[in-house]
């Protein structure tokens, strides 16, 4: 569930610049996948909030616990930002 909230920003300002560089420009679209896209971005660098949950388990190693959590905080974090640079293309 995490990184489809991570991946529905990234998947968002990659059509619009896929849109904008077609030269397909609609005004109404790119307001509201602009909306969708500011309402979405915080999601995705707030996997990184899972980490303080990391904690000792009977089942589960701490280090597994520890290397998925951080892999999943990563892959957020670089969808958030490559997204942000899509936006920031867009915008310019």
């Amino acid at each position: 569930m995490e990184h489809s909230l991570a991946i529905l920003p990234f998947i968002i300002s990659s059509m619009l610049l896929l849109r904008a560089q077609k030269g397909k420009f609609n005004i109404a679209f790119f307001i509201i996948g602009g909306i969708l896209w500011l309402l979405l971005i915080p999601n995705a660098p707030y996997i990184v909030t899972d980490l303080i949950h990391i904690h000792e388990q009977s089942r589960m190693p701490i280090l597994y616990d520890s290397f998925l959590l951080f892999s999943s905080a990563l892959v957020g974090l670089i969808l958030g930002m490559y997204s942000l640079s899509q936006i920031d293309q867009l915008l310019e």
